[in-house]
């Protein structure tokens, strides 16, 4: 959903004149598999793409029943909200592409630990969380 949001809003904005903005992509999970490092290494290393300057990343796993209670719901909550962020995050690095990655709120508890005198580990509201 907010993907979608993104996508019109930055689609909009590209039509406007003198829009700083330029061409909107927004690419499908039947595209690309980014939690795939096959797929990302598809992506990214095919000779007609022309690479965008900026990927905006929205797509997250949010079903916090199925994560909380089932195995499944947590190995696609992992691949989606961890391994696909990290891994976009590494190719858009190595092809100097700004990385946007939209995450939720909905991850540490107010219980932490300090650690020496600087370092503060938050501790995560629920599995959803970590």
């Amino acid at each position: 959903m907010l993907g979608s949001e993104v996508y019109s809003y930055f689609t909009a904005l590209s039509k406007k004149a003198n829009s700083a903005v330029g061409t909107v992509w927004k690419i499908s999970r039947d595209e690309y598999d980014f939690s795939c490092p096959a797929d990302i290494n598809r992506y990214f290393n095919v000779d007609d793409v022309v690479l965008p300057d900026i990927i905006i990343n929205c797509a997250a796993f949010t079903d916090t029943t199925a994560i909380q209670t089932t195995h499944d719901g947590y190995i696609k909550a992992f691949k989606s909200n961890v391994i696909l962020p990290r891994l976009l995050a590494e190719a858009c690095a190595k092809n100097n592409i700004k990385f946007v990655h939209v995450s939720t709120d909905y991850v540490n508890s107010e219980q932490s630990i300090t650690i020496g005198n600087t370092d503060v580990v938050e501790f995560p509201v629920n599995v959803y969380g970590l």
